[in-house]
């Protein structure tokens, strides 16, 4: 059977985009695509096109996006010097802490602070340890700066002036300030997820999170419906820091000192 062909004359003009053949990618969100026309008619004129208009094919894309600033390239030279920086000014109990978790905790008179995780600072009050903050502070160009050169800069800052931070930081969220159970049913199903949590920090050597987390299932248990289940949890809390201050002699002090607010609920509650 012959095929059938469409009369001349009536054949469909070729799929362009907007009548271009070609067109420069500039910008992509949800909200859609900007681009501009290369060719065709409105040659030069910007769009904003949803983004499935994109996925047909219909012309030649030219992608000119920067790449976001937080994915753009330091080079290895600067990535080493902010390395060799940060390095030298931990501590060896932070050093041992980043290598295991890729995070550091600072600890002075105006709180703790959890580094290493760009956006996601955790703050801890000397009013309420047991209750830890998400905040957030960068400063000025650090998207063009290695991760390390922030963490360092953060480092002096808070060992110098601690408040700054507190006082620019963007508050993202907090956990809750009692146990999220209100009978005895609820509250062993959280405390089973809790106990699990617990073995995975400390099978993954991370005892100083693990620790915190015991304390502050001790200071929600004793405000919960079972308080006499709350001491457990306080003296495991300040066994394991305990144990972790010993190991760095030339800290000990200053970590205990740090932790006082710890050693002191287990104290309380075992009495």
């Amino acid at each position: 059977m012959a095929e059938a062909r469409a009369a001349p004359g009536t054949e469909a003009p070729p799929a362009t985009f907007f009548g271009a053949n070609k067109i420069v990618l500039l910008g992509q969100s949800r909200v859609g695509s900007t681009v501009r026309l290369l060719d065709g008619p409105r040659a030069g004129v910007e769009l904003l096109v949803p983004n499935a208009r994109l996925a047909r094919g219909d012309a030649e894309i030219d992608d000119q996006r920067p790449p976001p600033l937080h994915r753009q390239r330091v080079t290895t030279e600067a990535a080493h010097r902010a390395e060799s920086l940060l390095t030298g000014l931990l501590t060896p109990s932070q050093r041992q802490q980043r290598a295991t978790t890729g995070t550091f905790w600072v600890h002075n008179a105006h709180g703790w602070f959890r580094l290493g995780a760009l956006y996601d600072i955790r703050f801890r009050s000397p009013a309420w340890p047991s209750v830890e903050r998400s905040v957030c502070v960068v400063s000025e160009g650090y998207a063009l700066r290695p991760p390390a050169d922030l963490w360092a800069e953060l480092v002096v800052v808070l060992r110098a002036d601690p408040r700054t931070v507190i006082d620019v930081a963007n508050w993202n969220a907090e956990e809750r300030p009692l146990a999220p159970a209100t009978t005895r049913g609820a509250l062993v199903r959280w405390l089973t997820a809790v106990q699990e949590e617990f073995r995975r920090r400390r099978r993954a050597g991370e005892d100083v999170h693990a620790a915190y987390l015991a304390f502050d299932t001790a200071w929600r248990l004793q405000r919960s419906v079972r308080p006499a289940w709350a001491p457990p949890f306080a003296e495991r809390a300040a066994d394991l820091l305990g144990q972790w201050a010993d190991r760095w002699p030339d800290e000990a002090d200053h970590l205990r000192r740090a932790h006082a607010s710890v050693f002191t609920l287990a104290d309380e509650l075992t009495v």
